[in-house]
C-alpha cells in the first residue's frame, strides 16, 4: 500500500474515532416520565422524586429530585438536578398526586442510557 493511501486511511480512521467520541460525550442521559392513572388518563401536576437506592426510596429521604411536576400532558423530562447530571444507572422513582402514587406499581427505572429514556409510571389510589 502506498504511503498516501496509508496516510489517508489513518486520517479517516482517526477522524471517525474523534467524531464518535465527541458525539458520545455530547449526548446526555435524559429521563422522560409520563404519569398515567390506572385507567390510562394522563396526570398533570404529579410530583416526581428520584432516588439513588431502594433504602432512600423506602424511607422517602435524600431524593435527587424533589417535587418536579408533570406538565398538562402528564410528562416531565429530567436530565440535570442542580449540578448533578443523571448517570447511566438505575434510579428509584416515586410519583405522588393527591392520594395517588406508584407504590405497588413500577418503582425502578431500567438502567438509563445516553439518550432520551422514556418511561410510563402508573399511579393509583393508596
Amino acid at each position: 500500500m502506498s504511503s498516501n493511501k496509508l496516510f489517508t486511511l489513518f486520517f479517516l480512521l482517526a477522524s471517525f474515532m474523534l467524531f464518535s467520541a465527541k458525539n458520545n460525550a455530547i449526548i446526555p442521559v435524559i429521563l422522560q416520565v409520563t404519569v398515567i392513572d390506572d385507567a390510562g388518563n394522563v396526570q398533570p401536576n404529579a410530583k416526581i422524586k428520584l432516588f439513588h437506592n431502594k433504602q432512600d426510596f423506602d424511607e422517602n429521604k435524600n431524593a435527587l429530585v424533589v417535587a418536579e411536576k408533570t406538565n398538562k400532558k402528564g410528562k416531565v423530562s429530567i436530565k440535570k438536578i442542580g449540578a448533578y447530571k443523571l448517570e447511566e444507572k438505575t434510579y428509584y422513582i416515586r410519583v405522588d398526586k393527591g392520594d395517588k402514587n406508584n407504590i405497588g406499581h413500577g418503582i425502578k427505572t431500567k438502567k438509563l442510557e445516553k439518550k432520551i429514556n422514556k418511561i410510563n409510571v402508573i399511579i393509583s389510589d393508596l
